[in-house]
C-alpha cells in the first residue's frame, strides 16, 4: 500500500546520526547505512556534516551527497518501496549471528533491466556505503539500471565478506521476478577492499577458488585497487574495468597496470584508467580527474553484455 508522502521526512546536514539510525523509514535496519558495526565510533552529537570523517581511508568525501543518499531512500520509502533486503535466512542469521550485520540497499532502476551490486570499500573494518555506494547507485539509475548497495561483514576478513557478495548475487537472482531485475547481464562494482571482493568472486582469489562458487558477471568494475592473487585467466573469464590515481598512497598505480595488461593478454576483454592527481578512494570522482568515470565504466558493462 502506498505510504503517505508526508510520513518519513528528509534528512539535512544538521540531523544527528542516532536519529537517522532511528528514522522511521528505516524500521530496524537504519544502523547499516552507517560505516561501522556498533557505536564505538559515534558520539550522541555527531551529525551528518561529521559523517565523512568516517571514512577513514577515503577521499573526495561529501556531506550532501551523503545526506541525498540517505533521502533518496527514504523517498522510495514514501512511495511504497521495500529498501532493505536480507540476504540470509533467518536460520543462516541463528546459526551465525555475525549475517545480521548483512543485507542489501535497494535503489530502483527502469524495471526489467539488469543490476549492479556495489561493494562500497572501507579496508575490511567498515562499509563506505554513504560515499561509496549510494551516490553510485544514484549514477546507475540515470542510466536506467537498477542498483544494489551490499552491507557485508567486516573484521573478519576478506574471504568472509566476499561470500556475502555471493550470497546477495544469488539472492536477487533467485528473486529477480519479484525485484524486477534482469536476471542476466549483471556487473559488480568495487572500490578498494569492495574491489578485491569483486575480484575475489569472479577470478578465484581471496580463499574463494572453487570453480562452483564463481560468479559470471558481464562486467566487474574495479576502482583503485588491484588482485594481488595469481589466477589462471583465460578469456572466458568476464571483463574487468580498472581505475586507480597516480597520487594513491595505499595502491602502487603500476601494479594495477600490469595486472590490468596481465589480464589482456589472456583474452580478457579490459579497460585501465590511471588518472593524474587523483587519491584513493574518491567515490563518484565529482570536482576530480575522476569525474565521468563511471559512465565510461556503464559503457563498457553495456559493451560486454551478451545478447541472444
Amino acid at each position: 500500500m502506498k505510504t503517505d508522502h508526508k510520513a518519513y521526512e528528509h534528512i539535512t546536514l544538521s540531523s544527528r546520526i542516532y536519529d537517522v539510525m532511528d528514522h522511521p523509514a528505516f524500521d530496524n535496519w537504519g544502523h547499516l547505512i552507517f560505516p561501522w558495526d556498533g557505536n564505538r565510533r559515534y558520539s550522541r552529537n555527531m551529525t551528518m556534516r561529521d559523517a565523512p570523517e568516517l571514512h577513514l581511508w577515503h577521499t573526495n568525501r561529501d556531506a550532501q551527497s551523503m545526506v541525498d543518499g540517505v533521502n533518496r531512500m527514504i523517498d522510495d520509502r514514501n512511495a511504497g518501496f521495500q529498501v532493505f533486503y536480507d540476504i540470509y535466512t533467518d536460520k543462516e542469521k541463528e546459526d551465525d549471528p555475525s549475517k545480521e550485520l548483512t543485507g542489501l540497499f535497494f535503489l530502483r532502476g527502469e524495471p526489467g533491466k539488469p543490476f549492479a551490486v556495489i561493494c562500497p570499500g572501507g579496508g575490511f573494518y567498515y562499509v563506505g556505503s554513504l560515499h561509496e555506494g549510494f551516490p553510485l547507485a544514484m549514477e546507475l539509475n540515470k542510466s536506467g539500471y537498477n542498483a544494489f548497495v551490499l552491507k557485508y561483514r567486516v573484521g573478519q576478513g576478506e574471504t568472509v565478506a566476499s561470500r556475502d557478495l555471493i550470497a546477495a548475487v544469488h539472492y536477487i537472482q533467485s528473486h529477480a521476478e519479484e525485484l524486477g531485475v534482469a536476471k542476466d547481464n549483471y556487473s559488480l562494482w568495487g572500490g578498494s577492499a569492495g574491489a578485491r571482493m569483486c575480484s575475489n568472486v569472479t577470478y578465484g582469489e581471496g580463499g574463494i577458488r572453487r570453480p562452483q562458487e564463481l560468479l559470471s558477471p558481464a562486467a566487474a568494475m574495479i576502482a583503485y585497487t588491484y588482485y594481488a592473487g595469481n589466477p589462471d585467466f583465460t578469456a572466458s573469464d568476464p571483463a574487468a574495468y580498472f581505475i586507480v590515481g597516480t597520487e594513491d598512497w595505499i595502491v602502487p598505480w603500476r601494479d594495477v597496470r600490469e595486472r590490468a595488461e596481465e589480464m589482456e593478454e589472456a583474452g580478457i576483454p579490459v579497460e585501465c584508467h590511471i588518472l593524474k592527481h587523483t587519491q584513493h578512494g574518491f567515490g563518484v570522482g565529482t570536482g576530480t580527474p575522476a569525474e565521468g568515470w563511471m559512465e565510461q565504466a556503464v559503457s563498457f558493462w553495456e559493451r560486454n553484455m551478451k545478447h541472444e
